[in-house]
């Protein structure tokens, strides 16, 4: 059924000669042993994926040879097996480093369930897809990504406008870059920018340009973004953020190329790629007078969905084992992978941040782990739990104090939030007069936050 490797180890040599028996009729790969020395010493020689265990054994006891195994590999799977009045030898082992334990008598479709889920968690450890040869790095497991990676390639080899839609997180911005790469305007400039990032004015100056002169401050004149990236591709980030205004001359672009400067009656011609993207409904805002039906159209000549992490689950893995690679290279570690018990923490984590919140994840998990391997303590996930606001996910440094960690969840909340102290003390479940003694606490205040 599968190449994975199975060493057996069971003193009791009626129950090993069925175990192995059991296991070859679904053409796995094993082996078995009843001496637990032979067995080590196998292990030694050989290349073992999994090790199935009798805890309670003469000479060498299971929990004793998960401690050798491990030394010998870490990357080797354990599961014990226990009678139930030995269940508490059962949960030490697992904290000591087995994958699961399983009581006799064995189930065997149990026992089949847990071998297959270490099977597929190590051929997925396997699998990074590594685009750096475009200088970008994209992770491609699931069906989903492969389709929008396959689009998006369709894509790029025309030199339409595209939208791309889809939560905080999700890598909008790498899919931009993506399509640029693949385009005949991958030697060009790529310039990305967030609309929700600038008030109205700066926006504009910054996208359109201005004359010197035009306004306070405009020592100088200056071309903007749009004349800059000529010939090349402008990613606008957030586009459901712009000003009705912008939207207009932002049309009048991707109609003609034509770009006006802030100041100016003269007319500039610009050859660029515009892909928009947003976390909100454009269709709704439309339908709310709040984006220009026009424009809307105008951008949704392709339009790209990027679903959450929570629904391309197949790439969490091989994305971890990415993010792995690329911190222990920036923090000059020599971290080989991450234990399947840490990695079931991720799995069943619903990350409201999404690649995002999990690159945090795993960058601040290169950081403290001691060993080879990122382990179960390594891992830390933090978020506030308010079904209104699934985007309010605040990753919580280690070292922080109770009160530091208060004082950081208060600030990050308010920032989300507007600096709306009313709502922020909502979300929180704390009064208002309590974020404001805070304030005067730390020595700060809204103003200086807000600046």
């Amino acid at each position: 059924m599968d190449d994975i490797r199975i060493l057996v180890v069971e003193d009791d040599l009626s129950a090993l000669e069925s175990l192995i028996e059991i296991l070859k009729i679904d053409n796995f790969d094993v082996v078995g042993f009843s001496d637990p020395l032979k067995a080590l010493e196998y292990f030694k020689n050989n290349e073992i994926d999994l090790v199935l265990s009798d805890i309670k054994m003469p000479h060498l006891d299971g929990l004793k040879l998960l401690e050798k195994i491990k030394n010998i590999s870490k990357e080797t799977e354990v599961i014990l097996m226990t009678a139930f009045g030995d269940i508490n030898s059962a949960v030490d082992a697992v904290k000591k480093g087995a994958n699961h334990y399983i009581l006799k008598p064995v189930n065997y479709d149990e026992l089949k369930n847990q071998i297959l889920k270490i099977s597929e968690f190590r051929k997925l450890r396997n699998i990074v897809s590594d685009s750096s040869s475009i200088g970008i790095q994209m992770v491609a497991v699931s069906p989903q990504i492969k389709k929008i990676l396959e689009f998006s390639k369709k894509v790029a080899a025309t030199d339409s406008a595209v939208l791309i839609e889809g939560e905080t997180g999700t890598g909008k911005e790498l899919v931009s870059k993506f399509i640029h790469h693949n385009s005949s305007r991958s030697k060009a400039i790529f310039l990305p920018i967030n609309c929700a990032a600038l008030p109205k004015e700066l926006l504009e100056a910054e996208l359109f340009g201005f004359e010197k002169g035009s306004f306070t401050g405009a020592i100088n004149s200056k071309k903007g973004k749009f004349l800059l990236a000529d010939g090349g591709t402008i990613f606008l980030d957030e586009i459901s953020e712009m000003d009705y205004d912008i939207q207009a001359k932002l049309l009048r672009v991707l109609e003609d190329g034509i770009v006006t400067r802030i100041g100016s009656d003269k007319n500039f011609k610009t050859d660029i790629r515009i892909i928009a993207a947003t976390n909100k409904n454009l269709e709704q805002l439309v339908q709310q007078g709040n984006f220009r039906k026009d424009l809307f159209f105008r951008l949704n000549v392709f339009k790209i969905k990027l679903p959450s992490l929570t629904q391309r689950r197949e790439d969490i893995l091989p994305l971890v084992e990415m993010f792995i690679k690329n911190y222990s290279k920036k923090y000059n570690k020599n971290i080989k992978s991450i234990l399947p018990s840490a990695f079931e923490i991720l799995s069943n984590y619903n990350f409201p941040g999404n690649i995002r919140e999990l690159k945090h994840i795993i960058e601040r998990a290169v950081i403290v782990a001691k060993g080879d391997f990122i382990e179960d303590n390594d891992i830390l996930l933090y978020k506030l739990e308010d079904t209104q606001h699934t985007d309010d996910f605040i990753l919580i440094p280690y070292s922080l104090s109770l009160k530091d960690a208060e004082n950081k969840i208060i600030i990050e909340t308010l920032k989300k939030h507007n600096f709306d102290k009313r709502k922020t003390a909502d979300i929180l479940g704390i009064s208002v007069r309590k974020i404001e003694l805070r304030f005067k606490e730390i020595g700060t205040s809204l103003k200086e936050l807000k600046s």
